[in-house]
This record gives C-alpha cells, structure tokens and sequence, in this order.
C-alpha cells in the first residue's frame, strides 16, 4: 500500500503566503480603490506601497528569499484572476520583488541595500510602462513622443531642455528617489513594529478553500502550452510583417487572427470596449498626422503621419487581443498543474493557502471610509499582527484531512472490495457513513447504477445510459440531480450523530469538473476529524490528490492490496 505523507509548508514558505497573501488584497482593494478615482501614476503608487510593505516584513522577518517567494505567489494571484490583463501586473510584480531582493544579495541585508532595492522596484515600474507602450504602440510611439515634447518645449520656450533624454533623466531621479522613501518608510515602520509589542486586537482569519486552482475544462486543456506557442507565432509574425511593411501581408494575417480571437474568446473585446482605449487611438492618429512631418511641410493632415496612425492602431489591436488571450490560455488548468507535477509542490500549497485566507483579508483590508490615511492604518495593524496572522497560516496549513483511495480499473470490483472494507468495520462498530455506486444493470446494452447509502443498505436510482426528465447528462450517462442533494444531507446527517469515517464511491470525471460530489468534498476537506475513504480510478488518483489538498493519503490497489490491511491503516 501507497502512503504520501503529508510535509507541511516550511517557514520560509509560510511567510511568503502571509506577505504575498497581504500584498495581493492591497493589489486588489487599493488598485481598484484608485483605478476608480483615475488617479494618475496609480502604478507607481501601488510600486511605492509594495516596496514599503516589503521592506518592513524583512525587518520582521529577517529571511533571505522572502521578498522573491512572496512576488512570485502574488504574481500567480493575479495570473489566476478573473481579469484577462495578467501579463502586464504579473511581470510589474515579479519585477519589483526581483530587484529589491537582487539588491539585497549583492550590497547586503543594510540600509543601503535596502534603499537601492527599493530605488530600482520603484524605478521599475517606469521601465514597465515605457516597455509596455513599446511593445504595444511600437518604435514609432518613440519618435512622435520626441516631436510633441519638443513643440512643448519650444512653445514654453524652454529650449535649453529641448532634448528628450532631460525628461527622461528627470522621470528617473523622481522615481528612484521616491523608491528610496518608500524603503526608508519602511525600515521606519519596521523599527517602530519591533520596539512595540503586538496588539491585542489580532487579526482572525477563516480559511475558504478555492478548489479552482485545478478545474478540469476541456481535452482541449491538454494543448495549452501549444495554444500559447501559435499565438505568440502569429503575433510575432504580424508584427515582422508589419516592421518590414509588408503591409497588406500583415493586414490579412492580423485581420483573420483577430477575427479568430473574437470569436473564440469573447472576452478579448473587453479592453476594446473601454471608451479610454479608443481615446488612446483617436489621440495617436491625430499626433502622428501633425507632428510626423507635417509642421515641417506646412501641412496639417499629411497622408504619410496618417498611415503611421493607423500603423500603430493596428499593432496596438494585435497585441492588446492577442496578449489578453495568452493571458487566457495562462489560466488554463493544465498549466496551472506545472506547479504541482514538476517540483513547485511548495509553491502550489503556500498559492493555495494564501487563496483561502484572500476573502477574509479582503474584508480587513477594506475600511469603512476610503481615505488613505485608513489604509496606512489597516498596513499598520497588518505589521503589528505578523506573528499572529503566521500562526494562523500554519494552523491551517496543518489542518487536512487524512485520506484512504481505494483505486483500480473501471469495472474490475472497486465497490465489491469497498463492501467488504465496510463490511469490517461495521463488524468492528466503526461510526460510519456515506455511499457506495453498486450496478444495478439488467441489460447489457442498458447499464445503470444506484446509490446504496450506509450503513443502511436503502438504494436510490443515480445513473442510466437512457435519458429522463431533470437528470443532467454527462458524457454518455445521465445522473440523476436529487441524489447529489439527499447524498450531502445523508453524509451531514451522519457526521452531525457520531460518524467519524466517511466513504464516498466513486470520485471520477464528473467531480473533476467541480461537479457531482464535488461540493460535498470540499466541506469534508474542512473536517481534520473525519478519516475519508474515496474509491477512485486508477489513473485518476494523481488528478484527485492534486485537486484536493489533503494531508496524510494511503493509496489501496484492489490487485495488490487485501481490505483487511484497509481496515488497520482505518483504525
């Protein structure tokens, strides 16, 4: 028999979740808080806050990789948002953790090695927005931003500033130096936090598990990573096309692909839709035509500044849909499972854990007048509550569940050995509930289940190869929709009496679509107390232990394994 222990989040994990956890609510409810209110630099705003919040938890804890594990758990929160702009925040937030951590390896865990992290994460985000209007609106953005910044000049007549490189120099100092406020902000606050002991008031969080992490969607799913490859193929393509002016080429590729893309992903027409966009667009015709070469030729609508306009309207269309759809195919199951199946287990359970603990932070985090000066307050408590919220994320990461999977092949005995299995333990008097799927096929041709609820042997109608009214039709079988009702209240009830050890037959496709039992194992992964038996297919185990994310999991081979050495891993 298989065992899989179950290894707890070490601490260093721990306390990325925490600050990563806290760092992605300030994303959430202050970005949205600002977004609303179009404040300008809202992105540098947010830069300046990460940076000081980080600062402050490396004084608090004093660990190296910190700062780098909690940007890279913030960053996948947002990749598995449901907005469909996640490139461009994951890469601001990598970014930001990167440099202030890089800083600290190379000038050391001091004063000054803290002020340059925080100089550069700060400054990165300036880097971020120009790379980001390149990529979208491409060189030529450069050049029309030269022209209007110089007929600025000239009009203030300010021309010993004429060059561009003076205004870049001084967006530079302003953002580095603000980068070194916020560190110093932080290394203030730290200090303040350390001398004073923690409150009373602390802060109390209940877990919500979000099993979305690993929904089961389609085959499709399968090809994801080769979805994203073709897509980015296509647009680097265009956009060759387009750089060498292969102009009608490049039209025909993009207008199919963009045609594609609103049919097959709706949602990449959501950022077009937004009026702003458009004003962007109406903005970069209308520079581009006068300031191209029309004040040099004394003509106010040159064809030629035109055409570029246009030029870059289609590339930003191209990027702007394309990407958002990467960002899609990102959120896609199957790429999410890298995490898990190639040696980023840590990362999947501190991404999990800090899931759970999201709604409750966001409630705390969200104060009843929205002023910034109550946000400053709500980080303070945060700082104050550090140990206290650590301890609460390890409690929980403690608490699951131990599970028995009784595997094998379809239709090779998984419920006649799980019968037997709880034929011992009610010899045995085990306090028990739960179902079995037992065949009640008269016809070959005509195969059906039912339900046998235990310990109780009364059995319900569950599944038929025949179509009935309000049953849901899955693959080739209809289910029965009432059982799934009368099965939970049949677990609860049993669990509410004196039931410590629940059996579920079977766990399969359905439930890995967020369907069928799906529902009822999340309340049960709640319960440390129950010991669970799931009957599972073979080749679904790996997919089951990922989905949910138990503790202690025995794996019992029907071929290899005996009930009775079931029944001594039960007791």
């Amino acid at each position: 028999m298989e065992h899989h222990p179950y290894k707890p989040l070490n601490p260093l994990w721990l306390k990325a979740a925490v600050v990563g956890s806290i760092w992605a609510s300030i994303e959430i409810v202050l970005g949205s808080f600002l977004h609303n209110l179009r404040v300008p630099l809202s992105g540098t705003m947010l830069s300046f806050i990460a940076v000081y919040l980080l600062v402050t938890f490396s004084h608090i804890w004093n660990d190296k990789g910190l700062i780098l594990r909690a940007g890279v758990i913030t960053a996948l929160m947002k990749s598995i948002s449901p907005s469909a702009i996640i490139l461009g925040p994951m890469t601001g937030i990598l970014a930001e953790a990167f440099l202030l951590e890089l800083f600290l390896r190379l000038v050391g865990r001091n004063r000054l090695g803290f002020l340059m992290g925080g100089a550069f994460a700060v400054f990165s985000a300036l880097l971020h927005k120009i790379i980001s209007l390149l990529l979208i609106y491409g060189s030529d953005v450069v050049k029309i931003l030269s022209l209007l910044y110089q007929y600025a000049t000239k009009q203030l007549h300010l021309e010993s500033l004429e060059n561009p490189w003076h205004a870049l120099w001084v967006l530079a100092i302003v953002y580095l130096a603000a980068g070194m406020v916020a560190a110093w902000l932080g290394c203030r606050m730290s200090r303040k936090i350390l001398r004073s002991p923690e409150l009373d008031d602390s802060i109390g969080l209940s877990f919500k598990k979000e099993r979305q992490l690993f929904a089961q969607s389609s085959v499709s799913d399968k090809y994801a990573m080769l979805h994203v490859a073709l897509h980015l193929l296509i647009i680097i393509g265009a956009l060759l096309l387009l750089n060498k002016a292969f102009y009608i080429s490049s039209l025909f590729i993009g207008t199919v692909y963009l045609t594609f893309c609103f049919i097959y992903y709706k949602h990449a027409l959501r950022r077009l839709t937004k009026i702003s966009v458009w004003f962007q667009f109406i903005a970069i015709t209308l520079l581009a035509s006068i300031l191209w070469n029309g004040f040099s030729q004394h003509n106010f609508y040159p064809t030629e500044g035109a055409a570029i306009g246009l030029k870059m309207i289609f590339r930003a269309m191209l990027v702007m849909v394309g990407f958002s759809v990467i960002g899609t195919e990102l959120k896609n199951p199957s790429i999410k499972s890298i995490l898990y199946s190639r040696g980023f287990k840590n990362i999947y359970h501190a991404l999990d854990l800090s899931f759970s603990a999201l709604p409750d932070l966001l409630t705390h985090m969200t104060p009843r007048e929205k002023k910034v000066e109550n946000y400053k307050g709500l980080l303070v408590r945060f700082f104050r509550n550090a140990q206290s919220l650590l301890q609460s994320f390890t409690n929980e990461d403690r608490q699951k569940p131990s599970v028995l999977i009784i595997s094998g092949e379809t239709h090779r005995g998984k419920t006649t050995y799980s019968q037997k299995l709880v034929s011992l333990m009610l010899e045995q008097n085990m306090p028990l509930t739960g179902f079995l799927t037992v065949n009640t096929t008269q016809k070959a041709e005509e195969p059906s289940y039912a339900i046998k609820l235990l310990p109780r042997n009364g059995e319900l109608p569950f599944i038929e190869s025949e179509a009935r009214e309000h049953w849901i039709k899955f693959r080739k079988y209809y289910f029965n929709t009432d059982i799934f009702q009368k099965g939970m209240k049949h677990v609860e009830a049993g669990i509410s009496a004196t039931s410590k050890f629940v059996i579920l037959d079977e766990i399969g496709p359905l439930e890995m679509e967020n369907k069928g039992w799906s529902p009822l194992i999340e309340q049960l992964c709640t319960r440390v107390d129950i010991f669970q038996i799931w009957v599972v297919r073979r080749h679904l185990v790996p997919l089951v232990i990922k989905k949910w994310d138990v503790g202690h999991v025995y794996i019992a081979d029907i071929e290899h394994d005996k009930p009775e050495d079931c029944l001594k891993i039960v007791n």
